[in-house]
């Protein structure tokens, strides 16, 4: 049986899902066995998990920035370059 992908709530992050553990850690980088435990610390809020992750990397002297934001960043510089370039020309 497919999915009802309406009633899915993306605000909650399942600890029952590889899938979306594995996603979630390889997003903010920290190790997988990590993910289930912040998850039952956060009542499965998608955002607290996230907030906790970002204390978490903060306390072993890591960025708090995860790879997804730094892609985004790098992402905008270039089109900025790519723009400015375009201009000159």
């Amino acid at each position: 049986m497919a999915d009802d992908k309406s009633t899915r709530d993306r605000d909650r992050l399942g600890s029952s899902q590889d899938y979306d553990v594995e996603h979630f850690a390889r997003q903010n980088g920290i190790a997988v066995d990590q993910v289930p435990e912040l998850i039952r610390a956060n009542d499965n809020d998608r955002a607290g998990v996230a907030e906790a992750t970002k204390a978490l990397r903060r306390a072993a002297g890591r960025s708090d920035r995860t790879a997804r934001e730094i892609r985004q960043e790098r992402a905008r510089m270039h089109l900025g370059e790519a723009k400015a370039d375009c201009q000159k020309r």
